[in-house]
């Protein structure tokens, strides 16, 4: 199928966009939500991650594909119900029109990529918004055990400052941390690849069930290399 990824700049984006490829599906555009204000970086919205967002833009340079954006403003998480629907002036409806001008711009999409892993908030929302275009999701890391996801990930991961020492082949992706918020962790974790961090977060885990892959809101990523 023909898809747009949702993306945020963080880790789990793009590592669903790899199992799409992997499971043959064409990548042909990119979405993203992003602040209405430019010089705010953090709208704390349940949905989506806007930290980062100045660096989207070259994404779309890098992999060759369109990039379609739609801003939001803080504090447009009117309905946040489980079940989610449709509600004026809500975020969510910002997505909704994003998806469908690329869908009256590329009429033959047939397919959203979303990152979610564990939350149901985000999952209902993107299904909603699908099921009223009639696109389907494809979510590939949804319910994923996160210790299990976060060790595939860093076995793909590879340092950009030591590339030259990096002996693994298979190597197509680099995330690193820009956003902490969890207790154990502070500033001398920023910039951090995840293989650096998959023993403080696996101890995290033990002593404060702090979610490997960041679930909770715990700290945020972005993709420098894929």
């Amino acid at each position: 199928m023909k898809f747009i990824a949702l993306i945020s700049g963080g880790k789990d984006s793009f590592y669903n966009i790899f199992h799409c490829l992997k499971n043959n599906h064409e990548l042909i555009a990119l979405g993203n939500i992003y602040p209405k204000e430019s010089e705010e970086q953090e709208l704390d919205s349940f949905m989506f991650q806007t930290v980062g967002h100045d660096l989207i833009d070259y994404y779309s340079k890098c992999i060759g594909v369109p990039l379609f954006r739609r801003s939001i403003l803080r504090n447009t998480s009117n309905n946040v119900e489980l079940n989610y629907t449709a509600t004026q002036d809500d975020e969510i409806e910002e997505l909704f029109e994003l998806l469908r001008t690329v869908k009256d711009k590329i009429p033959d999409l047939e397919a959203v990529s979303v990152g979610a892993i564990l939350s149901s908030y985000q999952r209902t929302r993107v299904e909603n918004v699908c099921s009223r275009l009639g696109l389907v999701v494809l979510s590939y890391l949804w319910q994923r055990d996160q210790a299990e996801l976060m060790g595939e990930m860093c076995l793909m991961s590879k340092d950009v400052n030591n590339v030259e020492n990096d002996t693994n082949s298979g190597n197509k992706f680099d995330a690193r941390i820009i956003k902490v918020a969890a207790i154990g962790l502070n500033e001398k974790h920023l910039g951090m690849s995840l293989p650096m961090m998959q023993p403080v977060l696996q101890k995290l885990n033990q002593l404060y069930q702090v979610h490997i892959c960041g679930e909770g809101g715990e700290f945020e990523t972005m993709v420098l290399d894929a």
